[in-house]
């Protein structure tokens, strides 16, 4: 039983490494070129740039609150795998 919990929180704990992983590729999507320094212009409210921007960065906020509670429960499994 011990080791089923160790082995599924791994597998939870990986997967929302990946969820970080893909929310931050998409936060990066929406910020485009202001990481680097350069002054960025939103498209026009309402236009088609503007509602793509606004679902990446919707898909980004969902993706690291799933990565986060996958990894709290990646870690909640593991440790009670380890004490069983």
């Amino acid at each position: 039983m011990g080791k089923c919990l160790i082995i599924s929180g791994g597998v939870a704990l990986l997967v929302g490494l990946m969820m970080a992983f893909i929310s931050a590729r998409f936060g990066n999507r929406v910020m485009g070129r202001a990481g680097l320094g350069v002054a960025v212009y939103s498209p026009a409210e309402g236009s088609t740039e503007w509602l793509a921007k606004e679902r990446q960065r919707r898909i980004a906020d969902r993706c690291f609150y799933v990565g986060l509670v996958l990894t709290a429960v990646g870690v909640v499994l593991q440790t009670a795998g380890g004490v069983l």
